[in-house]
């Protein structure tokens, strides 16, 4: 899902990144499985944190997140928001949550 959003705001089909690579989705899950399951195992530990620490972004933490994806794609934050699906906003919402939850973990492990 991750590489399937980072596609779309750069205005690239996940099809299209198969064709132009001349992989197919199967090759592609293979190759970025390993990674996928640490990504997925370390989540599960945020996830966990954020929940027993009840951490939850901010609309303004929120904004910061969207508004980075918008930069990257020459406009603005409302601009941007208002092309934005509720699983975007979803999406996003739990990347931020998840920065605040590192961020907490950083802090306390110092």
């Amino acid at each position: 899902r991750d590489m399937e959003m980072r596609m779309m705001y750069q205005g690239m089909k996940l099809d299209d990144y198969f064709k132009y690579t001349g992989q197919t989705r199967e090759q592609v899950r293979d190759m970025y499985k390993p990674t996928a399951t640490e990504r997925v195992m370390n989540q599960l530990v945020i996830e966990a944190v954020m929940k027993a620490e009840e951490i939850k972004a901010d609309d303004a933490e929120i904004d910061a997140e969207i508004a980075k994806f918008a930069e990257q794609n020459k406009k603005s934050l409302e601009e941007f928001k208002g092309m934005l699906s509720e699983g975007d906003k979803a999406y996003f919402a739990e990347i931020a949550s998840m920065q605040k939850t590192l961020a907490f973990l950083k802090a306390n492990a110092e």
